[in-house]
């Protein structure tokens, strides 16, 4: 990749991504930049408010172009991943994470992929906050963000909580989400965005390495 060096990448992302992702294009002489208020939640959300509508390399690759929109670049990286059912161990949850890289200079389109065994992704019914500091500890709670919703299946009037890091915060989420709950539980799960978990963010870096 050393024909890379000397160039600025736009990296399509408003999950502070950069902060892994930056270093590894350092190592062969690619500055990497972030456009300001990029919105790839456009593209879908872990949260469900907005579905993904294309494949994981497909959402990677439209985040990368939308960077492309910046005037001035033409190198671009974008990352997605995914949480799921391990493909082979179905019993086991697996992150698949992708990280593209787009020259229109070169006419290069590079991909690094990783399934890694290496995750969080949980989620839980809860009734208490006793039972959801379970849950959140298991997960690596504060360290990895938390996200409560009254129902795993949210309703468009539904509130969703996320980013939670302190035992205050969770309470709270907890209180108001039984609210619209109607059964007496919530749902937990973790957040999965990049910058609320630090162990995707390691599965990211060894994808950028792929």
């Amino acid at each position: 990749m050393s024909f890379f060096a000397g160039r600025t990448a736009i990296l399509g992302t408003k999950h502070h991504k950069e902060k892994v992702i930056a270093p590894i294009l350092a190592e062969v002489g690619v500055e990497v930049t972030v456009p300001a208020e990029f919105d790839s939640d456009c593209f879908g959300t872990f949260s469900r408010e907005k579905p993904r509508d294309h494949s994981p390399q497909e959402t990677a690759r439209r985040k990368a172009e939308l960077a492309l929109n910046a005037p001035g670049y033409d190198l671009a990286l974008a990352s997605e991943g995914s949480f799921g059912p391990h493909p082979q161990m179905p019993m086991l949850p697996a992150n698949h994470e992708i990280v593209i890289l787009v020259d229109h200079q070169q006419g290069l389109e590079l991909v690094g992929e990783v399934l890694s065994l290496d995750t969080n992704f949980a989620h839980a019914q809860v009734s208490s906050l006793d039972a959801a500091l379970d849950f959140a500890q298991r997960i690596g709670f504060p360290e990895h963000g938390v996200i409560v919703m009254p129902q795993a299946q949210s309703r468009p009037d539904d509130p969703i909580y996320k980013g939670i890091r302190t035992i205050a915060a969770l309470d709270q989420a907890i209180h108001q989400a039984l609210k619209h709950s109607g059964t007496g539980t919530v749902h937990l799960e973790t957040d999965m965005r990049a910058m609320m978990n630090p162990t995707r963010m390691t599965v990211i870096a060894q994808a950028t390495r792929e």
